[in-house]
């Protein structure tokens, strides 16, 4: 089994226990973390387990994760979308204590996913496109 598996398995599962050993309300924020990094971790092992060559990680949407939950978690804390997961997930929670850390955790999450998503289309239509490039390249030649 790859080792880097099993340290973000590890790292993530730490976290979580952190989270419900903790009775603050910084417990939900590791609480996040800690799901989130458990479930990518599962998922890339579960896609590279068993394949004799598995697919490369994209690495181009894995940098637009990370600038997305930056960004989307600044952008989320500042402008007041607080409000609004703490609407969808638990109304009867006081928006001035939770607003800006829900605002922060919900932000960075849905940066992550859109910005992922962004930078992973496009390396894929990159690649797509310079491969196409290269074979027409290759027929005019012969």
């Amino acid at each position: 089994m790859n080792p880097v598996f099993l340290v973000s398995l590890c790292g993530a599962i730490a976290l979580l226990l952190f989270a419900f050993s903790t009775n603050g309300k910084e417990g939900m924020v590791f609480f996040f973390f800690g799901a989130v990094w458990l479930l990518c971790t599962l998922a890339v092992g579960l896609l590279r387990w068993g394949t004799p060559n598995p697919p490369s990680t994209n690495k181009f949407a894995i940098v637009g994760a990370v600038i997305g939950l930056f960004f989307g978690g600044v952008i989320g804390a500042n402008c007041g979308f607080g409000r609004v997961v703490i609407a969808v997930f638990n109304p009867e929670l006081m928006e001035q204590d939770f607003g800006m850390t829900f605002g922060a955790i919900g932000g960075g999450i849905l940066g992550a996913f859109v910005l992922a998503f962004l930078f992973g289309i496009v390396q894929l239509l990159a690649v797509r496109k310079k491969q196409s490039s290269t074979q027409e390249i290759q027929c005019d030649q012969t």
